[in-house]
């Protein structure tokens, strides 16, 4: 049985779609909300912005420095972990694990 499909033949129509779905959950409410945040500092100040929100001045900076970095993309305000990249062992550990050994 053939199928019929109204997008054959459209340039860039599957890229488009990929896209779509890729960014339909990327946005967290998170990020929503800071570009909210900075929205109202932009109009409102600093002063009023930490008094609404309670946000630092720094964190402020911060949010939109990363919102120029990438263009305007605003993915790049999601919440990311701040686990350490490397967890520090101490030699004293390792000498024991070694005698253990």
């Amino acid at each position: 049985m053939a199928y019929f499909n109204k997008f054959r033949g459209i340039k860039g129509f599957i890229l488009v779609w990929e896209r779509v779905l890729r960014f339909r959950y990327m946005i967290t409410e998170k990020a929503k909300q800071r570009v909210l945040i900075l929205a109202f500092w932009e109009k409102h100040g600093l002063e009023a912005t930490r008094e609404a929100f309670k946000v630092s001045r720094l964190t402020l900076f911060s949010w939109q420095k990363a919102l120029k970095k990438s263009l305007g993309k605003l993915d790049t305000l999601n919440k990311r972990s701040t686990a350490p990249k490397s967890k520090k062992s101490l030699k004293c550990c390792r000498m024991a694990l070694v005698v253990l050994i």
